[in-house]
């Protein structure tokens, strides 16, 4: 019998735009700094290969990463003014989804596993709308990043894992790695890819006749 659900933020209950790098543009006038789109690029380049490098989100490995990249040293205060400038970068949930966690909200104990710095996600929650519906945010800088074993048994808490269930957009972060310690979980397939071989949805509002 499930008791914990743990959802995964981006693209599975906040969706994620490209659009939101345009932060690092702003940040860097704001600056006064000189750059391009290639200099943009490699920021992107940084952010994207951050967790093939290290296993927790760390203001000051994120920006020697950058900096690294980039061939230019970033302020100190860089990653503050980014992560300050990404908490604004969401839109309010859908109808769906506010449905669907109002049902789930009474059923289960709801709580949401990302990987990222937890200021910025809890800030994004809190505009989307959803933040009153969890009773706790696990962010990677505190604890090893998905698909690491660490960051599911701390998700699940008091929990035991067979009583959890991870539901997220990520095949190998989400669905394998939840599984690998003995938690349930369900793919958000929301792009409709085919011959996934796991428990799938293709849409949030599918839980409420599934639990």
């Amino acid at each position: 019998m499930i008791e914990r659900i743990i959802f995964d933020l981006d693209d599975t209950l906040i969706s994620w735009k490209n659009e939101y790098y345009k932060t690092f543009n702003k940040i860097l006038d704001e600056l006064n700094y000189q750059y391009d789109e290639t200099f943009i690029k490699k920021l992107i380049e940084a952010v994207d290969d951050y967790e093939s490098i290290y296993k927790t989100y760390n203001k000051k490995d994120m920006l020697d990463l950058m900096s690294k990249y980039t061939k230019i040293k970033l302020p100190d205060n860089f990653i503050d003014l980014w992560l300050e400038e990404l908490s604004s970068c969401c839109e309010l949930a859908s109808d769906d989804i506010i449905e669907t966690l109002d049902y789930l909200y009474y059923k289960y104990d709801l709580v949401i596993l990302t990987n990222w710095f937890a200021y910025s996600q809890i800030n994004r929650l809190k505009k989307a709308g959803i933040f009153k519906y969890f009773s706790n945010v696990y962010c990677s800088d505190t604890f090893l990043i998905k698909p690491n074993k660490e960051s599911y048994l701390t998700a699940a808490g008091l929990y035991n894992v067979s009583k959890c269930l991870m539901i997220g957009d990520n095949v190998n972060d989400d669905v394998e790695g939840a599984l690998k310690v003995g938690m349930n979980a369900i793919y958000y397939n929301y792009k409709n890819k085919k011959n996934t071989n796991y428990k799938e949805i293709n849409n949030l509002k599918q839980l409420i006749s599934l639990l």
